[in-house]
């Protein structure tokens, strides 16, 4: 008899899963702190189960591990035709030993072979070693960034004044840029999934305009006959008394769009924003410079921070991994990158 039942976490079990969290995770983490952010990012209400792992031990009935699971269908549940997944949380505790806690990991990460395809991203160096092993493909996840060329003192990026762009030219472009100011009102038959795992309009409803902490905004990039293209998922970001933009998700193309650098230019004025980055692995390099945006080499004197809660001015390497049978993206609000990690100090604009 095995010394672990491995099942879904139940709503009787809840507590015992906050409570390894805090004490074996990160004791203030989000999940500890707000119980409707879990149940936002996991709880599946057609099966009253929360898509996260448990490993009970059967000999204390503590929880030894868990396994937090992200299906896209979480959002969409006309998603699950695809079964794509992301990971979350990925612990086994490592104060206990007896003869099946070496293996208690690979055992929580068997689930997901169940599905089509599964991604993470923001990997520790361990966390990568160990999927490494198991044959899924590891990344590096690009960061991009467009610069406001109206700025001069930057309080968020670094930027040594050598590199701070002085260029005004407006490059002319078939398509415009346009804030949407709600898209639960667009037809789902308007802007079609184009990268893989698909997503849909009401995914980015579920997912972005009913977060119940960030508050999202969304720009719509149209053709010369005013019909929209593909939507850009933005979180506004304000720190250090002084703002900037944050593309987290796509839904259509961003190919064959020519320059949008003057779009993007007009936006980051209007918002006083420094400057809007782009974090993406799975787009072609030379797709998002045609955009107009610049790629940052993290070992330059450029920084583009990542990290904000806490704020870390510095570049930071982001490591992802995949394992699909299809070309594979990954965006920042991606798995459970984006998403609050100082409960009452987000840094939202709002």
């Amino acid at each position: 008899m095995s010394i672990y039942t491995i099942e879904k976490c139940k709503e009787e079990d809840l507590g015992l899963l906050i409570d390894f969290i805090k004490n074996h995770w990160k004791k203030n983490h989000i999940f500890v702190e707000s119980e409707e952010m879990l149940r936002f990012q996991h709880f599946n209400p057609s099966t009253k189960e929360f898509n996260f792992l448990i490993a009970k031990n059967n000999l204390t009935n503590e929880v030894d591990g868990v396994n937090g699971l992200i299906p896209l269908s979480q959002y969409d549940s006309e998603l699950s035709k695809y079964n794509d997944s992301w990971g979350g949380i990925w612990k086994v505790r490592s104060d206990v030993n007896n003869n099946e806690i070496g293996l208690l990991g690979l055992f929580l990460f068997e689930e997901f072979k169940k599905y089509s395809s599964h991604g993470g991203a923001g990997l520790s160096n361990i966390a990568a070693k160990l999927i490494a092993k198991m044959r899924y493909t590891m990344c590096i996840i690009n960061q991009y960034y467009i610069l406001n060329n109206e700025f001069t003192d930057f309080k968020i990026a670094s930027i040594p004044k050598k590199n701070i762009q002085s260029e005004k030219t407006i490059i002319e472009s078939k398509f415009s840029i346009k804030k949407i100011q709600d898209i639960s009102s667009i037809s789902k038959k308007t802007v079609a999934a184009y990268y893989r795992p698909y997503k849909s309009l009401k995914y980015l409803v579920n997912r972005f305009q009913n977060h119940p902490i960030y508050k999202y905004s969304f720009l719509g990039i149209y053709n010369e006959v005013e019909i929209l293209q593909t939507i850009l998922v933005i979180r506004a970001i304000k720190i250090n008394e002084s703002k900037v933009l944050r593309i987290v998700d796509v839904l259509g193309s961003l190919e064959n769009l020519g320059s949008l650098k003057s779009c993007f230019q007009n936006i980051l004025n209007e918002e006083l924003a420094e400057y809007i980055d782009f974090t993406n692995y799975g787009i072609s390099i030379d797709v998002i410079k045609s955009l107009g945006f610049e790629k940052l080499d993290v070992n330059k004197s450029i920084i583009i921070p990542n990290y904000f809660e806490p704020f870390v001015r510095k570049n930071i390497t982001i490591q992802g991994c995949y394992k699909a049978k299809f070309d594979y993206s990954i965006f920042k609000a991606d798995a459970d990158q984006d998403r609050p990690s100082l409960h009452n100090k987000f840094n939202s604009d709002t």
